[in-house]
Parts: C-alpha cells; sequence; structure tokens
C-alpha cells in the first residue's frame, strides 16, 4: 500500500496527502470522515496485503469521506513479481473510479523482492524521524543493499539516513558530519548514475549541498526532485529548510505552510515552521500552530518549540519543555542545544554549562568568572570539530566577551576568508550575521578602521538582505542593534536594542556586552540593562531561583 500510495503521488494528476499523515492512521479505529477532515482530503483508500508463499492478495477499496459511500473495490490475486503491474493497475482503476485519466509508469523496480520489502520498511522509519527508528531503517538498508547493491531508491535512503545520523545540531546521530557528508555524497551520486530521474536521490543531493553551506546548488536539486515527484516529503521538507538557511525566511515560512496543508500531521515540518514563524515575527500563529500539533500528537514533544519560547523571552517555559524532552530520553543534540541557552540567558550559568554544546560554553564560563577555562574549550571543540558552526560561534563570541581580541583576530585569519568567508561558516537561521559583530568588536578594539569599515559593509548589507526576507525577532533586533553600536551609531543602537528586548531578547551579561562598550556607563543604555534583568528575574521566579542582582 505504501508503494501504490508513492505511485499515485507520482502521477501528479491529482492531490495526495502526504505519506507521514496518511499513514499515521495504521491501526486506528478512526472514521473514514475523521480522517478526511484530519487530512484535508475527499476520499479515502484503504486495503490490506497478505502474503502466502508467493503469492499476494491485495483488497483495495476507494471511500468517499463526507458519506461514506464505496466509490470502488476489487482483489487481486497475484504472484509476488508481479507486484509493480499490480501497483499500476490498481492506480488505473483508481484513477477510472475518479474519471481521471492516468498515463501509467514505473520507476526504481527491483528483481530483489525482498530488498523492496526492506526499503519500504526503512523508508516508513525514516519519515517517523527517531533516533532508535533512524538506526533500524539503516540496519534495514544495509540489507536491502546487500542483496541489490545497484538498486537506486536504497541508495538514496542510505545517503540520507549517513546525513540524518550525524552530529549536525540538526540531525540525530554521533557520526561526523564531515565523514557523513562524504559517505552520502558517494551513495547519492551512484544512485542518480543509475536512475538521474529519482527525485528521492535529487533530494537527498538537496540536503548535502544544504550541509556544505550551498544554497543555490541545494535549491536546485530540490526543485528537481520536485518536478519529478511534487508530493515528495523530504524535497518539500528541505527546499523550505533551505530557503530558511540561505536567509530567506518568508520563503521558508510559505513553503512550509504550503506543505503543512499537504501532509499536515508531518511533524518535522511543522517544527521548523515553528521557528520559521517566530523568526518573522508571527508568534500568534506560531502559539496556535503549537497547540495544533500538540492535538494531533499528544505523545511527541516538538523541540523547536523550544527555542520559539526561549527567543521570545519566555525562558521558564522553555526550560520547563526541554526538561520533559530530556526527561522522556530524547538526547537529541538540538534539545541540549536550547536548554543550554534557556539557562545561559536565565543567567544560571552553572546549568548552562552542565548541559553544554558548545553554543554557550566559553560565555557561561566566563560568567563564572572562570575566562580561561571557557576559552580553552571553546577553542578545542572548534579545532576538533571545524565544520562545528555553534563551536565557532561560541568561540568568537567567548573571545570578544573577554576582550582577548588580538586572539580573535588570529583565529580568523587563519580559518576564513574576510568577512563574507567568516559568515558563511553559520547558517542565518542560527546567527543573523552575528558571527560578524565579534570580528568587528576586536577590529574596533585594535583600530583595525580599514578592516572594520570592510566588515561593516558587508554586515550591513546582511542585515539588510535578512530584513527584506522577513527576519523580524529579537535575536534579529539585537543584531541590527550590535551593527549600530559597532558602526557608532548610539542612538540607533539604544533603539534597535529596546526593540530586542521589547520582542524577547535577553541576556544576563548585557551590562558588559562589547558592542556596547562605549555606552556601559550610559544612563539610557543602563536602564536598558536594568530592564533586561527585570525581565529575566521574572523568569527566574517562575523556576524557584534567586533574582539576579
Amino acid at each position: 500500500m505504501r508503494e501504490l500510495f508513492t505511485e499515485l503521488k507520482r502521477r501528479k494528476v491529482f492531490g495526495v496527502s502526504g505519506r507521514t499523515s496518511s499513514f499515521s492512521f495504521k491501526g486506528m479505529n478512526t472514521s473514514i470522515p475523521d480522517i478526511g477532515r484530519s487530512l484535508g482530503v475527499a476520499h479515502v483508500l484503504e486495503g490490506s496485503v497478505r502474503r502466502s508463499d508467493d503469492r499476494l492478495r491485495i483488497t483495495a477499496q476507494l471511500v468517499e469521506t463526507a458519506t461514506g459511500f464505496h466509490l470502488w473495490s476489487d482483489t487481486y490475486d497475484r504472484r509476488l513479481e508481479d507486484v509493480f503491474a499490480i501497483q499500476d493497475e490498481i492506480a488505473g482503476a483508481i484513477a477510472a473510479a475518479l474519471r481521471l485519466t492516468l498515463v501509467a509508469s514505473a520507476q526504481g523496480a527491483t528483481s530483489e523482492m525482498e530488498a523492496y520489502d526492506l526499503y519500504l520498511r526503512a523508508r516508513t522509519l525514516i519519515y517517523g524521524r527517531t533516533l532508535e527508528g533512524l538506526r533500524e531503517a539503516r540496519t534495514l538498508i544495509d540489507r536491502a543493499l546487500a542483496l541489490d547493491p545497484d538498486y537506486p531508491p536504497a541508495l538514496a535512503a542510505s545517503g540520507e539516513l549517513w546525513m540524518l545520523l550525524s552530529d549536525s545540531p540538526t540531525s540525530y546521530g554521533d557520526i561526523p558530519e564531515d565523514e557523513a557528508n562524504t559517505a552520502a555524497r558517494a551513495l547519492l551520486r551512484r544512485a542518480l548514475a543509475l536512475d538521474p530521474e529519482l527525485a528521492d536521490a535529487h533530494a537527498g543531493m538537496g540536503l548535502l549541498f544544504m550541509n556544505l553551506n550551498d544554497y543555490d546548488a541545494a535549491l536546485a536539486h530540490l526543485e528537481r526532485a520536485l518536478a519529478i515527484n511534487p508530493s515528495l516529503t523530504s524535497a518539500n521538507h528541505w527546499h523550505g529548510l533551505a530557503h530558511s538557511r540561505s536567509g530567506q525566511m518568508l520563503k521558508a515560512v510559505e513553503s512550509g505552510r504550503r506543505f503543512a496543508e499537504l501532509d499536515p500531521l508531518f511533524l518535522t515540518n511543522l517544527g521548523n515552521l515553528l521557528v520559521e514563524l517566530g523568526a518573522i515575527g508571527a508568534f500568534q500563529e506560531a502559539e496556535e500552530l503549537a497547540r495544533r500539533i500538540q492535538r494531533s500528537h499528544p505523545d511527541r514533544s516538538v523541540d523547536q518549540w523550544g527555542f520559539v519560547l526561549k527567543n521570545r523571552g519566555r525562558l521558564a517555559e522553555a526550560v520547563e519543555h526541554m526538561e520533559r524532552i530530556r526527561a522522556g530520553g530524547d538526547d537529541r543534540r538540538l534539545e541540549r542545544l536550547a536548554l543550554e541557552d534557556a539557562y545561559y540567558r536565565l543567567g544560571d550559568f552553572a546549568r548552562s554549562l552542565e548541559a553544554s554544546e558548545g553554543f554557550r560554553e566559553p560565555q557561561a564560563a566566563i560568567g563564572l568568572g572562570r575566562d580561561d577555562e571557557g576559552l580553552a574549550a571553546g577553542r578545542a571543540r572548534s579545532e576538533a570539530s571545524p565544520g562545528d558552526f555553534l563551536a565557532t560561534w561560541g568561540l568568537l563570541h567567548g573571545l570578544a566577551l573577554a576582550g582577548r581580541h588580538q586572539a580573535l583576530l588570529d583565529w580568523v585569519a587563519g580559518r576564513s576568508a574576510g568577512p563574507a568567508g567568516l559568515d558563511t561558516m553559520v547558517a542565518y537561521d542560527f546567527s543573523y550575521g552575528g558571527t560578524l559583530a565579534p570580528l568587528a568588536v576586536a577590529q574596533r578594539g585594535l583600530g583595525r578602521d580599514v578592516e572594520l569599515a570592510a566588515t561593516l559593509e558587508y554586515w550591513g548589507g546582511v542585515l539588510a538582505f535578512l530584513e527584506e526576507n522577513g527576519f523580524a525577532d529579537g535575536e534579529f533586533a539585537f543584531a541590527q542593534a550590535s551593527f549600530h553600536a559597532l558602526s557608532g551609531e548610539r542612538d540607533q543602537a539604544l533603539e534597535r536594542l529596546g526593540v530586542a528586548i521589547n520582542r524577547g531578547y535577553r541576556d544576563p551579561l548585557l551590562a558588559r556586552s562589547p558592542p556596547f562598550e562605549p555606552w556601559w556607563n550610559d544612563a539610557e543604555f543602563r536602564a536598558l540593562v536594568e530592564r533586561n534583568i527585570a525581565l529575566i528575574n521574572v523568569e527566574r521566579e517562575k523556576l524557584g531561583m534567586e533574582p539576579l542582582s
């Protein structure tokens, strides 16, 4: 039934609800009208497959959701090797029942039926997006490829699994990201060499190029995948994510909303849409979406909601949300990252260090008066994982906070070609160009006026691009405030800092924030600092913490 579902989607003649949403009702006693309302569809295809030795009995029926009327039903007794022909036969019968004309086609078949079955089971687990499920899927795909090493869909799935099981903050496993990307590239290239029109392989290449920060190439592959199969879950999901990471947030939100209509129960897309809505300041819509997710997935917590709460300044709720996820046994790096940052913003530097993923480690240690320890840890993490953009961000901001200007410039000189090279090391949706702030702080501190002007010119262009593309949350307003401060524009800097605080930005060390050093004793700046601390203390009180002074 799952591959028949894929065949119906691939024919492009009528809309088919997403795979994840469609199969979420398997084994549940949900009425056809309720399924129709949940998925927003007019018809439901249901059926079963029974196997006896080398024979299959397939039953299928098409039901109108509004009336429960059976438009069509049939039973097929076939030999196992006829399964691909059966898919076309059933798809054609459904089309006739709906008075549509379809063109038959087949794709990606293998003569090894066991390999085909293993692939289908793995694909279901991949869409589930849990660490346990992804590891099981990898085992199944390895078995499929042992049976048929040239099976393109299994090769593409293997490449996808390597990346999903990497130690990237947005992945689920612990394979070093560089190793995962190298293995994935080889597998995906082989899949495309065998089948250049395999949508899954183009989608996988899209994810690979996103990991490599080549968003033009990523979007080209993802759009090719969608041209082949407009309903492909992975391509739709990563298409929105590529827009988000390349700074095109309005397009990301548009893509995420559209895909949510196509596959309304695919949790990964809904979680990313939460973050994207938060980034453009659409917090009410994000909160409504979070409630909808809770209704449809009462047994699952969405880690991205913790990010939205944190960035909105609702730190106590963010901590409670992420601690619930951690207590439930979900140890994904993304959860630990959000928890580390939330504790940091609360001024609980010790707990931030306990949950540390390198993002706030140097700054949290500095907050405890352990500057050298924190910077050494940040440097070690960055050197061990050069591609870890969170370690890069944390080290640079730690060096700036500690006033180690020359050390910061020395580090940058060995790793990037100027401001543009540094900024591409960190994805927009995590930094808003913010890696350039510590660079500009060091240049200003050492009197490197020509270099500072070049950094600010580039950074100003980045911020203008991001603002044009919808960024409007507190984090972005703080990046704008830092830019104006480093440009020597006091009034604009303090105005944007006030906006940032209004939109949820919180920093327990704001009083010594490096970009604002010329105004640390300025009365207006001090008033903003005090307001920021007062708002942090409101959140600390909710958690039973003593107030910051």
